[in-house]
């Protein structure tokens, strides 16, 4: 674990004879991926500070007094006088830091060194990689770190928090998927409280189904806890979130953490995000995370689990997501927090992760939610109506904003008419979706308004993602999809504009400068509603967009994942539309992979 404000100049420092050199380096470019090059003494980085007179006393200086702890590597080899040198001022050490535990030396071979105990235990080599040499002199400065930290033979002085121009904070992506007013939840607020505080947590994720607010819970700890605070971000060195569900939602669509893993190295200053294959760069990912006590965001990463009912059901797909993960559960001065439908197992068993289910939304929470949105009604029928809905908060916000989109007496009575089922609870996202057909069915009734602004909410069905405006106003144009976009291709860009923004004051969209977008479960009702009641519809419409996006993106064969997204979203569109074998030949194979064969890109 990073030490934000080290005691000593060096966190680990190294002694070792040349014929060891190949071997000490692996250890040591673990060591600085972990703690920082700047906190590794190591002789080749530091040969401009070596040179000239002296240099034994400088490096009694290194070792003696500036380092909190030194590995020296012991074999035969280390007899040389250089390495008895070095020796004679760690057997100082030993001497006048004995307290401190300092020394923990790497035997190569058998050879026994003077000075140190046949009683004293060392690392012993054996079969042991150089990073796993270092994950064990990590594990041994960790403890001493923590054992200095509690100890009442010292009081540390109070470190000075980060600086606002030392920290690095991202935006966000989280905003436009969470509602504007929290409700309840203080329980759960505490244990991500709790998780941040805890310096031995490395990873925490709550699991629940689909709009039961994981997500809307974590944007506002973060907003309250720490984007809120004087000074802002207290504790936190680096911020980064990321949400998969502007890359899709579907299990079978979104099953690369590419963008995410190519956006966060450039965030956390790798020079070259695409250098590696996918396991280096979740290992390298991991390593420059560690370098600061980062709050990682990751919000519904089910997309890139094996769904329910696979033999690996909730492990991840992807292996630089995995990589990094895996890395960041052994080791982590900060905090991972992950936002999924399902049990991540590839973590499980880690006393350094923790897992929570998110429960349904308490009781009194869902009164306080339903008197905001200025539902009437008596205590023992708002609890009621909670009970039918199961406690689900996206439900619960559905239904309220329904009743008071469509009776003017806002009477939460009324919630009967949507005829919840106990059944509903068992299956996940079914009681939001009756609440959507009841939604539907008053929109479908209403004048022209509102039958434009379900029109508009049923496009959010076409895709798994943000919805461009661009792919919006190609689907906007004439002709018309029957039966779809009828009402929609005559709209000027006022009433268009108008419908747009009424469904955003509802919270069933968000808008943002380049995108409209629905909760996930919003676009799987619409997309269910297409596939099964308008079919030629909605492969008529998957088809424009296929066309569109192949027509659109420039050049033919773009670069970078940035470059290329659009294409992959055509694929996608087109094996919907029907035209597979186009999407694998004109657009997969050609201007993705660039060819295939002897003279291809793969």
């Amino acid at each position: 674990m990073t030490d934000p404000h080290p005691s000593k100049r060096f966190a680990v420092a190294v002694s070792f004879p040349g014929e060891h050199r190949r071997f000490v380096r692996n250890v040591v470019d673990r060591l600085a991926e972990v703690l920082g090059q700047d906190r590794v003494f190591y002789d080749e980085w530091y040969q401009a500070e070596l040179l000239g007179l002296d240099g034994d006393l400088k490096l009694r200086r290194y070792y003696r007094e500036e380092s909190e702890l030194v590995v020296p590597f012991f074999s035969e080899h280390y007899r040389k006088d250089w390495c008895q040198i070095e020796w004679s001022a760690i057997r100082a050490m030993l001497k006048h830091r004995r307290a401190d535990d300092a020394v923990i030396p790497v035997q190569m071979d058998g050879t026994q060194i003077e000075g140190w105990e046949d009683i004293d235990f060392a690392i012993r080599k054996g079969r042991l990689s150089g990073k796993q040499v270092a994950d064990l002199i990590l594990a041994a400065w960790r403890l001493r770190q923590t054992e200095a930290e509690s100890s009442p033979r010292s009081t540390p002085a109070t470190p000075a928090p980060a600086t606002v121009d030392s920290r690095r904070i991202s935006g966000t992506q989280l905003a436009k998927h969470a509602p504007r007013v929290l409700f309840g939840r203080e329980t759960e607020l505490a244990a991500l409280d709790a998780a941040w505080a805890k310096g031995t947590l490395n990873v925490y994720t709550l699991v629940a189904w689909g709009g039961a607010g994981k997500t809307s819970l974590v944007f506002h700890w973060v907003q309250t806890r720490f984007a809120a605070k004087e000074p802002n971000w207290p504790g936190v060195e680096r911020y980064f979130d990321w949400s998969f569900y502007s890359q899709g939602t579907g299990e079978s669509r979104q099953t690369s953490a590419d963008l995410f893993i190519a956006k966060a190295l450039e965030f956390f200053g790798d020079p070259d995000p695409t250098v590696g294959g996918p396991h280096e760069r979740g290992e390298r990912l991991a390593g420059l995370i560690r370098r600061h006590r980062t709050l990682l965001i990751l919000d519904g990463i089910e997309p890139l689990q094996y769904p329910p009912g696979d033999p690996q059901a909730g492990r991840l797909k992807d292996p630089a997501l995995e990589a990094l993960l895996r890395e960041l559960a052994a080791d982590n001065p900060g905090l991972v927090v992950i936002t999924t439908r399902e049990h991540l197992t590839n973590v499980e068993g880690h006393a350094t992760t923790e897992e929570q289910q998110l429960d349904k939304l308490p009781q009194e929470a869902a009164v306080e939610l339903l008197r905001h949105l200025q539902i009437v009604g008596t205590d023992e029928e708002l609890h009621a109506a909670w009970q039918a809905a199961g406690g689900h908060a996206l439900t619960l916000n559905l239904l309220g904003r329904f009743i008071a989109d469509a009776y003017e007496d806002r009477d939460i009575r009324h919630y009967r008419e949507v005829k919840f089922e106990a059944a509903d609870q068992e299956h996940q996202g079914r009681s939001a979706f009756k609440v959507m057909i009841a939604y539907e069915r008053w929109l479908l009734s209403g004048g022209p308004e509102r039958q434009r602004e379900l029109a508009v909410l049923r496009l959010t069905g076409l895709f798994d993602r943000p919805m461009a405006k661009s792919c919006l106003e190609a689907l906007r144009a004439e002709p018309s999809i029957p039966g779809l976009t009828d009402a929609l291709v005559t709209l000027t860009p006022q009433q268009w504009n108008i419908a747009v923004k009424r469904l955003s004051e509802v919270e069933l969209l968000s808008v943002s400068a380049d995108a409209i977008d629905a909760h996930p479960l919003i676009r799987e009702y619409f997309a269910l509603q297409l596939q099964r009641d308008q079919p030629e519809a909605f492969r008529a419409a998957h088809s424009r967009l296929f066309d569109y996006l192949c027509e659109t993106t420039k050049p033919h064969r773009p670069d970078g994942l940035d470059g290329l997204a659009p294409l992959y979203e055509a694929v996608t569109h087109g094996c919907l539309a029907g035209r597979h074998q186009e999407a694998c030949v004109k657009v997969y194979s050609d201007r993705i992979l660039r060819g295939t064969g002897s003279d291809g890109f793969y």
